[in-house]
């Protein structure tokens, strides 16, 4: 596990009012492609987890905004992903990260059909121009 505090530097404490982003197994490609909004400046922390040690006690107890995920890895998939922060009673945004799929709108719904209630955005890797772009 990585992270990141802005707290480190003095700019912010880390309080129930901090941003937090927690990044699992977000391959390095991805880090340097996702949009300014995604990962900028105003998120107080950024921890890079794997699926295995984003716990209960994690979610509930540090109090994640955003978590941020590709679509697909070698131990877990969103689906798998979006049903465990579902019932976590997750309340942040679950963003998923992927190359371009030919209907990207009908993976997006896939994913939010296993998690009912959680808020779910799937954004695309754009061959061409190496950026992530919202469906």
């Amino acid at each position: 596990m990585t992270s990141t505090t802005r707290d480190q530097t003095g700019s912010r404490p880390l309080g129930r009012t901090a941003r937090r982003l927690i990044a699992v197994e977000l391959p390095d490609g991805y880090r340097g492609a996702l949009p300014r909004r995604i990962l900028d400046s105003s998120y107080d922390q950024i921890e890079h987890l794997s699926f295995r040690d984003l716990s209960p006690e994690l979610i509930a107890d540090r109090g994640a905004d955003t978590v941020l995920a590709p679509l697909l890895t070698k131990t877990f998939d969103a689906v798998e992903l979006a049903e465990y922060l579902a019932t976590q009673a997750f309340e942040g945004m679950l963003i998923i990260a992927s190359e371009v799929l030919p209907n990207a709108k009908l993976v997006q719904r896939e994913i939010a059909r296993s998690a009912p209630g959680l808020n779910i955005e799937l954004f695309q890797l754009n061959q061409n121009a190496q950026d992530l772009r919202e469906v």
